[in-house]
């Protein structure tokens, strides 16, 4: 038997923002390639604070709002996923 239909979209979406802060994860290591010469060590000690646009060669930026673009779309999956739960389980 099936399971209900929220509780295969809390596990769809799961697995969606799984993927994303995975994809976070590796552009966040790719940027590190990439960091201004110039930019202090304590300016990349925290993940979210260090991914400005500043801090990064002109290769790098892309890679930046890309990693903005997964970490939104992780949360917001995240948060579908909370939904879904509640209204499955």
């Amino acid at each position: 038997m099936f399971p209900p239909p929220f509780v295969l979209l809390f596990w769809v979406c799961f697995a969606a923002a799984a993927y994303y802060a995975l994809r976070m994860g590796i552009l966040d290591r790719r940027m590190q390639a990439f960091r201004q010469p110039s930019a202090s060590r304590s300016s990349f000690v925290f993940v979210p604070l260090r991914w400005q646009e500043d801090l990064y060669t002109a290769e790098g930026r892309p890679l930046v709002a890309q990693s903005w673009r997964a970490f939104r779309r992780m949360l917001g999956l995240w948060a579908l996923a909370a939904v879904f739960g509640l209204l499955g389980y």
